[in-house]
């Protein structure tokens, strides 16, 4: 590759990009080659992109960044990486990406590992029943009550012989099955893209989604985001939840009708922990905030050690630039299944 190396950083000039890209990162970057920083405090228009991509050779994409479609790409003729310093590359990438054999990676690896320490801290909490024996502690006068474990009517489970579910196998729920395994759980997998062999191998069973539903004390849902996974548990799949069960939410909050959810929550059979939502920031008006059998979080799970996201990025296009074989690289058929954030809405008047 010729000298010097040209690389795009498209995200936007704001305290996200400090976070993402702490001096230390900004230096080994700019060592690297000549690198073109987005002044603004948005993301490029595609027409934007477009323009900007045309004499690079490298692009280092964030969240909110334009899908590099044919178009944005027609004249990127030098273009032979994509980082995405950031999880899913499903609403970044594109068939013309893959047609033109331009590398894709990302550090969805790195996310996926803080995003799967959170998702397993809520699973116990649920197990454990947190707020039913936790919340009295924080009342005040006559409402504090000691709630003890031995005497109560809600009895606390631990991992040890629990039967975990998860819904979709991902960089996610590999993290999760291997956190988990040290506490003995029995581990069952609802996948529509995964064979026996490899469940196998990770020892894990493989099961139908109903299955999964009738039979688990905790759920995972770490599949994608898409059109065939938008409410793929909807009022019918809620009503399969064992009683005394913890649903637990860190995917996307799509994949749950809300709706549904909140009339399967209100007798109070099942418990969920959710740290993700339909609308984004969670609505000040939401009944989930009024339910005891929910723990809620602000989509917080892939929070914590940004910086490794841009130094993880930067390590792969060393290794691109040097020939070596990339870490985090994303096939085409992985990137048909991940998160499409065009499905994620953000405010609440959005359709």
């Amino acid at each position: 590759m010729p000298d010097p190396v040209r690389i795009l950083v498209t995200w936007p000039d704001d305290w996200v990009r400090k976070a993402i890209f702490p001096p230390e990162q900004v230096k080994r970057l700019e060592a690297i080659g000549q690198v073109t920083w987005n002044p603004s405090e948005k993301n490029y228009t595609p027409e934007q992109l477009a323009a900007e991509l045309r004499d690079k050779h490298a692009v280092i994409t964030g969240w909110g960044t334009n899908r590099l479609t044919a178009e944005v790409i027609a004249d990127a003729k030098d273009l032979s990486f994509v980082g995405h310093s950031a999880g899913s590359v499903g609403s970044i990438a594109s068939e013309a990406v893959y047609d033109r054999g331009i590398v894709v990676t990302t550090a969805n690896d790195v996310m996926a590992r803080q995003v799967a320490e959170f998702n397993v801290m809520l699973m116990l909490m649920g197990l454990r029943h947190y707020r039913y024996f936790c919340d009295p502690m924080h009342a005040s006068g006559k409402q504090y009550e000691w709630r003890g474990s031995m005497s109560s009517e809600v009895a606390p489970r631990p991992m040890l012989g629990a039967k975990v579910g998860i819904i979709g196998l991902g960089a996610i729920s590999r993290w999760v099955i291997r956190m988990l395994q040290p506490m003995e759980p029995e581990i069952l997998l609802y996948s529509r893209h995964t064979k026996p062999d490899e469940a196998k191998q990770l020892g894990i069973k493989l099961v139908t989604l109903e299955e999964l539903l009738r039979t688990c004390d905790a759920i995972n849902v770490l599949c994608g985001l898409t059109e065939k996974t938008r409410h793929l548990l909807n009022a019918e799949r809620l009503a399969l939840i064992k009683d005394g069960a913890i649903l637990i939410n860190t995917g996307r909050g799509a994949i749950i009708d809300e709706q549904a959810l909140v009339e399967a929550l209100k007798p109070g059979r099942f418990l969920a922990a959710l740290d993700v939502y339909d609308v984004e920031p969670l609505p000040p008006d939401s009944p989930l905030r009024t339910l005891p059998n929910v723990i809620l979080a602000p989509h917080m799970a892939g929070g914590g050690n940004e910086r490794n996201y841009s130094r993880y990025v930067i390590d792969e296009l060393e290794r691109h630039l040097a020939g070596q074989a990339l870490q985090g690289t994303i096939p085409r058929e992985l990137w048909a299944n991940m998160t499409v954030h065009e499905l994620v809405r953000k405010k609440k008047d959005e359709s």
